[in-house]
């Protein structure tokens, strides 16, 4: 295994969606970079990195509201994709 510890970003999670995204059709990996401001991908990687701490029993000093405030721009991020795909 890794060196690496759960306290460390792991490779970004909107990263690997972009790159999923380049797969299907390569206009979708530039759209969702414009969706994906920094505020939403702190968000999602904060709220991946919280979870890996939690499972490998690590709680950070995880709060409700600042869970609740990543759910809220991950939400934001979740709208745009299912527009960009056109799922809606």
């Amino acid at each position: 295994m890794g060196s690496r510890s759960d306290s460390e970003p792991h490779e970004s999670e909107i990263g690997k969606t972009e790159t999923a995204c380049a797969f299907v059709d390569t206009s979708w990996q530039a759209q969702v970079e414009g969706l994906v401001a920094d505020e939403r991908k702190d968000a999602i990687n904060s709220l991946v990195t919280l979870r890996h701490g939690i499972a490998h029993g690590q709680p950070d000093d995880v709060t409700l509201v600042r869970v609740e405030n990543y759910y809220k721009e991950i939400v934001k991020v979740v709208d745009g994709l299912r527009g960009i795909m056109q799922l809606e």
